[in-house]
């Protein structure tokens, strides 16, 4: 991750919930940064990385560390749900086909699914099914697609 959409992240988080804030315990002594407990947050969820391995790397418990990813979680889908945690409109869809034309890829949105448990998740292609998907444009070989497609391995049915 870039730092300034790390930075981001953390100054969102910490504007939104005082958790992610540094104070001083009775003692005086400063507590965690919320740079600690977003990266204990991220490592975990990104890596799979351990609650008790956040101790050796970000110098936080694992109890705390826990509870940093239930606090990262619970402010991202706030903050950013409205955003980045919904749908792709159509104006998106097009967006994302001419990054995937340029990339070499015409006609795919996003990248290949390399979890066999996503196509478990629904909504992911309810609309699809539905015929309720956006409605895109390209062309590939000569032949004119209406529908984005999605890149899988063999091992999807």
């Amino acid at each position: 991750m870039q730092r300034p959409l790390f930075l981001r992240i953390v100054d969102s988080l910490s504007n939104y919930d005082t958790y992610f804030t540094q104070r001083r315990n009775s003692a005086g002594k400063r507590g965690l940064s919320p740079i600690q407990k977003c990266t204990a947050a991220i490592r975990m969820l990104a890596y799979g990385v351990a609650a008790d391995a956040c101790d050796e790397y970000v110098k936080i418990g694992e109890t705390t560390a826990v509870e940093c990813v239930s606090k990262f979680c619970e402010g991202i889908v706030a903050i950013f749900e409205n955003d980045y945690l919904r749908r792709p409109n159509e104006e998106d869809l097009q967006r994302l086909l001419k990054v995937g034309e340029e990339r070499g890829f015409p006609g795919m949105i996003g990248s290949t699914l390399n979890d066999i448990n996503v196509l478990e998740r629904p909504p992911v292609f309810d609309d699809i099914e539905a015929d309720e998907a956006p409605h895109v444009n390209f062309t590939v070989n000569g032949h004119q697609y209406d529908l984005a497609y999605y890149l899988a391995d063999g091992i999807y049915p």
